[in-house]
């Protein structure tokens, strides 16, 4: 099962955008997941800070992380900090080079309770 799942998320007092990504990322769960984005992110007045949880992750195809990285790109003036929950090095390295890529500064953490 490939699924996306995007809710806000309250840790210690702070409200994050949080994404739980299970299997792989296919072209069409990023499309929704990124629209989710866009939208949470149009609302706020303020920048938002999201939770990548990609511990059930197993991969991406090619396209999908064009589409993210694409959106990263267009939200950057919207976004505060990510926080990326992984234990995959092939994700943890593909996530931080698409972070470099477009500005941003990944937080890497391998539960979600180290998040501060």
């Amino acid at each position: 099962m490939n699924h996306v799942t995007v809710q806000w998320q309250t840790l210690e007092e702070h409200s994050y955008l949080r994404f739980s990504f299970i299997g792989e990322l296919t072209v069409h769960e990023a499309l929704k997941a990124v629209d989710h984005w866009r939208v949470e992110s149009d609302k706020s007045e303020n920048r938002i800070d999201l939770i990548w949880n990609c511990l059930e992750m197993t991969g991406f195809e090619g396209e999908a992380r064009k589409i993210w990285q694409k959106t990263m790109s267009e939200q950057k003036n919207k976004t505060g900090n990510i926080w990326l929950v992984v234990t995959n090095p092939l994700i943890r390295v593909s996530a931080r080079t698409m972070a470099l890529l477009t500005g941003y500064n990944l937080k890497t953490v391998t539960r979600e309770a180290d998040i501060k």
